[in-house]
Order: structure tokens, then C-alpha cells, then sequence
């Protein structure tokens, strides 16, 4: 099967019809209300300070011999252990709550005390730094011979829209706002960095621990001198010696033989991966993310009623989206990142030059449901675009974190270069890598790409398939034949020869 209009259209009416009967509530998150219980129709407005905290140094990681050998399970392990770990922290510790974690970053809010952004600010800095030693000091003493791990750990505080918007009925809590934004892209390795909303809620004692740095402010977490001594003095009980505990407990609860890394046979079944299950396998990685989206959200100042429909609309894209990727293409849409799908698409037999045009078409696909679709049946809120990365090879997926609250992992180099791609195409534009280029067949596609040597990929510009089929009729078009006569009478399609004489029009058709 693959992308159909009428198809695509029909199901986002159906979906249209769900939602709206089914209704959608924003409402500010007030002292009574959590995160555990959120429907899928409801989302709260919620104060709090963002924490990213990722290992940035993972590609490393992987390609550390010890940590390849025996099918990745070490890293594995290492990914499993450090989400719980970090988890525990930040929900048990800091009263906190996990949103998502992506391949190696962990996504934390932190929204009490309710009404007090300052006290925010400063347990989130605390959480971040306690954090930072669990990956450093902590993992170092439990995983001596491991190569260590560099985190890099960003803040901000701003409102955020929350729901819990799970696609297969797991919990999977969605956060979008320009908070939650600038703290993932202000990481940066070895460091706690701080945007400006959260410093100017620090007293001026805490702002001395922080350098400038353009619009960020940077703490090296070396200089703090008694961590345990600042976090216990601001009411919460933490220590590097319980995460090195924690850490040492679940690893001899999980011993490297209990892992199975096998080679996917067939599409992989991501109810049957766990901490003791996980693949391998050569596929495509695609990345697409609406552009602009947290800004439209930003831009609404709170206004509920947009607000309603700026929820609907991503209702909407991560429905179509999903459906495009499992149902036309057989894929699979591995998880959401707010306004952004992961998609993995694979064979069971090796037919990588397939798998690489399909994916290839998929990109195109979701395209198209957006511009052709989405975008001219449900402008709600002002046309949406989506920025696309794809990028082919070895992946390690698996299913990790704790019992009831996991989140699907997928890394590799494919998975790295794809998400790079997406971040670095504006919308409407498609990126994918020379080796994916060089697998397209069809050459209306290969002339809608060029080469774009800032990105290091291929480029396509507002690519759907309503417009490859324009540009093949219009190619078909400029290479037909011309017909003729010849001197013998004959009426002459192609090639033309020495005697040909054109065709001329007397009489305009239909007259």
C-alpha cells in the first residue's frame, strides 16, 4: 500500500469528527492537579523549569570496543540504568515529573512549589547537578572499565502546554513551549546551562556560580564543593553513594546474560522489546518535526480557545502521521517528541536499495498529508510545515526505563545524522543523505533534489506527490513526439525525417 489522497483525507475527517466530539481541555495546572491521570482530551498550562540531561558524548559510547562487543548489551544496559536512575532522582528526590526520554536524553519538568518560579529555579539547578554526578561519579564507581560519560544538562523555566497523549495506551507525556525548546538547545557537554528566564529567578548568590555565555549562562558542576550539604539544606534527601547504590542493585539485578540482542527476521514488534530484549537492524531513520509549532503555541499567550485548537491540529498530525508511516508504508512510528515523529522503516531481508526508495516515499508522503491535506481541509490556526530528515543504517532498538513508564529507544549513526538533517531544514524541506540519494529510481525525484554543502545532504523543497506529478506531465509533455507528414503521405510520430512537414492547425478543435 502507499500514500493515497482520498485516503488521507477521509481519515483526517473521521479523526476530525473524534476529536471534536470528544472535546479537548486546556486548563492551568493548579495545586491539586498531577500528571498521572491526564486523559488524552485533557492538557494543562504549566509553569516549571525544563531539565534536559543528555549523554552527549553516547556516539562514543557505542563505538567503544567493549561497549560493542556481545551485540551493544553493555550500552544497553548502561541507557536502562541511568534512565531509572535519573528518573528516581527527579521524581522521588525533587518532587518532579519525567516527560520523555530520546535515545540518550532525559526530559524532566519540574513544576512545584506551585506559584514559586524562584524556588523552582533553584531545585531544578540542584536536580540538574544531582543529576551530573550520577552520570559522572556515580556511573564511574559502579562501571569502572566503561568509558565514562560526559552529560550535558540544560534549563529553562516557562509555561508549557502538557497532555498524555499515548498511541498505544502507554503513558507518553508530551510538553510543547519555547522553555522546554531552549533547554535542549542550549546543551552543552560537560556542562549545567541556564537560559535567561530561569537566571533572573535566582538570587544573586546563585547567579555567582554561572558564567555568561551569549544568551545562556554556564556552570562547570566541578565547583560546587558540598552538593549533598546544599540540597539537604533546601529540604530534599540525596547522596552519591545512593545513586551509586541504586546504580550497583539494578545492575546485579540485570546481568549481561539476561540480555538478548538479536538480529530483527521480521518487522520488529515493539510490545515484545523490554530491558531484556532489544534488536538490531539495518533501516531507514526519519525525523519529522513541525516547524513553528512551539512559536504558534507561544504566540497564543494563553488564550484557551486557540489553545483548544492548537491541541487538535497536533491531534490531527501525529494521527495522520502514524497512520501514513504503520499503514501506507508499513513502518514504524517508533515515538513522539512533542510536534516531532520518529519513524523506523526496515526489511527482513536485507533490501536496503528498497527499503531506502520507500523511505524515500514515505518522507514525501507525510508531506503531502500536511500540504495537500492537512493544510487545505484543517487550517486551523494558519498552514502548518514539517522539516524532514532521512538517513539509512545500523540501528539498536529497544524499550527501556521503568516498569509502566518506558520509552522506546532507537540509536546509531542513521538515527544521529537523521535528526540532524530535520534540525537543520527549515519547513516544507526534506533532507537525506548521499546513500539514500543515490537508491532513487525515479528520476522526477532525483531532479527535485540538489546537493547543499552547508548541510551536507540532499535538499528538496515542497516535494509531494501532487507535484511529481505535475512535473512528469510536464516532462511527458516536452519530450513527446511531434507528428507529421512525409512525402509518401504517411503520417510520421517519431523520428523525424529529411522530408517531414509539420502538422498545421486550420480550424481551432471544437469549432
Amino acid at each position: 500500500m502507499a500514500w493515497n489522497f482520498d485516503r488521507s483525507k477521509d481519515r483526517l475527517q473521521r479523526e476530525w469528527k473524534r476529536i471534536t466530539d470528544a472535546g479537548v481541555t486546556v486548563k492551568p495546572l493548579t495545586r491539586e492537579m498531577g500528571f498521572s491521570n491526564l486523559s488524552p482530551t485533557d492538557t494543562r498550562i504549566v509553569t516549571g523549569v525544563h531539565v534536559y540531561a543528555d549523554i552527549s558524548n553516547l556516539h562514543a559510547v557505542l563505538c567503544d570496543p567493549l561497549q560493542r562487543r556481545d551485540d551493544y548489551r553493555r550500552v544497553y544496559r548502561t541507557l536502562h540504568l541511568t534512565r531509572i536512575e535519573l528518573q528516581r532522582i527527579f521524581q522521588n528526590v525533587f518532587s518532579g515529573d519525567k516527560i520523555q526520554v530520546q535515545g540518550g536524553k532525559f526530559h524532566g519538568l519540574i513544576f512545584r512549589p506551585y506559584n514559586n518560579p524562584s524556588a523552582m529555579a533553584y531545585d531544578a539547578v540542584l536536580a540538574g547537578l544531582a543529576i551530573n554526578s550520577a552520570l559522572t561519579t556515580s556511573f564511574a564507581e559502579v562501571f569502572p572499565s566503561y568509558p565514562s560519560l560526559i552529560p550535558a544538562i540544560g534549563l529553562d523555566l516557562g509555561d508549557c502546554l502538557v497532555a498524555n497523549i499515548g498511541a498505544r495506551g502507554d503513558r507518553e507525556l508530551i510538553s510543547i513551549g519555547n522553555a522546554a525548546n531552549n533547554a535542549a538547545k542550549i546543551l552543552t557537554p560537560g556542562t549545567l546551562t541556564i537560559g535567561q528566564s530561569l537566571f533572573n529567578r535566582l538570587s544573586e548568590e546563585v547567579q555567582g556560580w554561572f558564567t555568561r555565555n551569549e544568551n545562556s549562562y554556564e556552570l562547570d558542576p566541578s565547583d560546587i564543593d558540598d552538593l549533598e550539604a546544599l540540597i539537604k539544606d533546601a529540604g530534599y534527601t540525596w547522596s552519591t553513594k545512593s545513586s551509586t547504590n541504586n546504580l550497583q542493585n539494578k545492575r546485579d539485578g540485570l546481568p549481561l546474560a539476561d540480555i538478548a540482542i538479536e538480529d530483527a527476521r521480521e518487522k520488529i514488534d515493539l510490545t515484545r522489546l523490554g530491558p531484556r530484549c532489544a534488536k538490531t537492524v539495518p533501516a531507514a531513520s526519519l525525523f519529522v518535526d513541525i516547524d513553528g509549532y512551539t512559536s504558534l503555541v507561544d504566540s497564543l499567550n494563553q488564550n484557551t480557545d486557540d489553545l483548544v485548537k492548537a491541541v487538535q491540529v497536533l491531534h490531527l498530525f501525529r494521527y495522520e502521521l502514524r497512520h501514513v508511516c504503520q499503514n501506507d508504508f508499513d513502518g514504524i512510528a517508533l515515538q513522539h517528541q512533542g510536534d516531532r515523529l520518529q519513524a523506523l522503516l526496515h526489511a527482513p531481508h536485507d533490501d536496503d536499495g528498497d527499503v531506502k526508495q520507500a523511505a524515500i516515499d514515505l518522507c514525501i508522503a507525510a508531506n503531502s498529508s500536511v500540504e495537500l491535506v492537512i493544510n487545505e481541509y484543517h487550517d486551523i490556526l494558519g498552514k502548518l510545515h514539517v522539516a524532514i530528515g532521512c538517513a539509512f543504517g545500523n540501528s539498536l532498538v529497544g524499550k527501556l526505563g521503568v516498569k509502566g513508564d518506558m520509552d522506546y529507544l532507537c540509536i546509531g549513526d542513521a538515527t544521529s545524522t537523521a535528526e540532524r538533517l530535520q534540525l537543520a531544514m527549515p519547513g516544507n524541506h526534506l533532507g537525506i543523505t548521499r546513500d539514500v540519494h543515490s537508491a532513487i529510481t525515479d528520476d522526477a525525484i532525483i531532479e527535485c533534489f540538489t546537493w547543499n554543502r552547508a548541510t551536507t545532504c540532499y535538499e528538496a523543497t515542497n516535494l509531494t506527490f501532487e507535484d511529481l506529478e505535475e512535473a512528469e506531465d510536464a516532462k511527458a509533455y516536452k519530450t513527446a513526439a511531434a507528428a507529421g507528414y512525409t512525402s509518401i503521405g504517411a503520417i510520421l510520430i517519431a523520428p523525424r525525417t529529411s522530408d517531414y512537414v509539420p502538422l498545421k492547425v486550420t480550424r481551432p478543435y471544437a469549432e
